[in-house]
């Protein structure tokens, strides 16, 4: 048996701490300069030495479960990573400094142990390997999505190609006056995750043409609300087809650390805080403020029982007038024109209180697990996008928005149908990107 080299030793031992690494970066940046910048909406310090160091042992499992899922090949294996250096992390670091409730903090605790442990335990599903999808289903979705776009984009918008990033806020109100149904504000979303898919896809079986088609309509798609999203998924997507691999999850921790440092160094060397402002107050800490919001505000009111979600199908009425993102945006961060959105432990707490932070984890598990079946014949190259807009979906609101009406159902049909399609064009899928696995490991 070969022994294992220093340097595997000490590639364990750094992913092994990434995490306590990462929150030790964190919890500095947020003492230089979340306090000094944003101490005006509830960002200070006002803590004790005791739940200092209660947030730090919150960690000592979710270390064991990084590397164990650091070991685990797939779809599901890496969002619960970035749930973790993302959602989990962040949470405790704002704990730390300012420590609502220690009950809120148990809770959190085991919602997130709940999700982890079922994660690495609960059986994955399969299907029979007799089981193939007829060859033409995934081109029948993929052409069912195009002309949908290509109908809104021709009816609403004269086949608006847009480009710019920063003026899009014109075409959003534009596309607000149009009264779209559902279903087809649903397929614009979904397309966003859809259409990326299949451009990286076509170019693994070197169909220049279709991918290039299908890179234009991305932009018809960006032109028609202006969401960034849409780029940002082609970007994502993009990045993974040149740069992903399973192998490589393990150093996540290590990238997200150097976030933390960057943005302690930025203002230090070129006098500015884009670091800071745009991911470690939006990405990290603002969500971690709106889960202590959600809680504080759900612990002496009403539970809403999804009653503004999908309940209201059935004929429920929420007992809240104003929507619940809004009302936590006016109490807590002063504005009440903009959303609070935030999913995971927020839309558990808030809509099922304690009962949510024990079933809304075996729901989450339930719906990454299904992921795994759909995407286990494909190679995580062509998937990754599809990987983050999923993270960021369940990340940012309730499961039951991100399912339906983000595009969530669909894309699982997508990867399902071409991972299990009976077309020799998809069987031959890798044929562009073999060597780029074989090198990537």
């Amino acid at each position: 048996m070969l022994k294992k080299k220093p340097v595997d030793h000490i590639i364990f031992l750094m992913v092994f701490l990434s995490p306590l690494l990462f929150r030790l970066f964190l919890d500095i940046s947020y003492f230089t300069q979340t306090v000094k910048y944003y101490g005006y909406l509830g960002y200070v310090v006002d803590t004790t030495s005791f739940h200092y160091v209660i947030s730090w042992l919150f960690l000592v499992p979710f270390l064991f479960f990084h590397i164990l899922l650091c070991r685990r090949y797939s779809f599901s294996s890496v969002v619960a990573i970035l749930f973790l250096f993302v959602s989990v992390i962040p949470n405790t670091s704002l704990y730390a400094f300012v420590p609502i409730s220690g009950r809120y903090f148990f809770l959190f605790f085991i919602f997130w142990v709940i999700f982890y442990s079922l994660l690495l335990r609960f059986p994955d599903f399969f299907t029979s390997k007799n089981v193939r999808v007829p060859f033409f289903f995934p081109f029948l979705l993929f052409l069912l999505v195009v002309f949908i776009i290509l109908f809104i984009s021709g009816r609403y918008t004269g086949f608006r190609f847009w480009i710019n990033i920063y003026d899009v806020y014109s075409i959003r109100w534009d596309q607000e006056t149009w009264n779209l149904p559902l279903v087809f504000n649903y397929v614009i979303m979904a397309a966003s995750v859809i259409l990326p898919f299949f451009f990286v896809l076509f170019i693994s079986q070197r169909r220049w043409v279709l991918s290039c088609f299908v890179f234009f309509i991305v932009f018809l798609n960006y032109g028609i609300g202006g969401q960034k999203s849409v780029l940002f998924s082609l970007f994502s997507t993009v990045l993974g087809y040149l740069f992903f691999s399973f192998e490589r999850t393990k150093y996540f921790g290590i990238l997200f650390t150097f976030i933390p440092i960057v943005s302690c160094l930025e203002p230090i060397i070129i006098g500015s805080r884009n670091i800071h402002v745009l991911a470690i107050q939006r990405g990290f800490y603002i969500p971690a403020r709106i889960t202590q919001a959600s809680y504080d505000f759900f612990s002496t009111h009403e539970l809403d029982l999804y009653r503004q979600k999908f309940m209201r199908r059935f004929g429920f009425d929420s007992p809240y007038d104003m929507s619940i993102e809004r009302i936590l945006s006016g109490l807590y961060f002063n504005d009440y024109q903009s959303s609070a959105n935030n999913g995971l432990f927020s839309d558990a707490y808030s809509n099922l209180g304690v009962i949510g932070v024990l079933i809304i984890p075996v729901v989450l598990v339930i719906i990454l697990k299904l992921f795994d079946l759909c995407s286990a014949s494909i190679n995580a190259k062509l998937f990754f996008g599809v990987i983050v807009s999923c993270f960021i979906a369940l990340f940012s609101m309730s499961f039951s928005i991100a399912l339906l009406s983000n595009g969530l159902i669909i894309m699982m049909l997508v990867l399902y149908s071409v991972g299990f399609s009976s077309s020799p064009a998809f069987k031959g899928r890798l044929l562009f990107i073999s060597k780029i696995i074989k090198t990537s490991k």
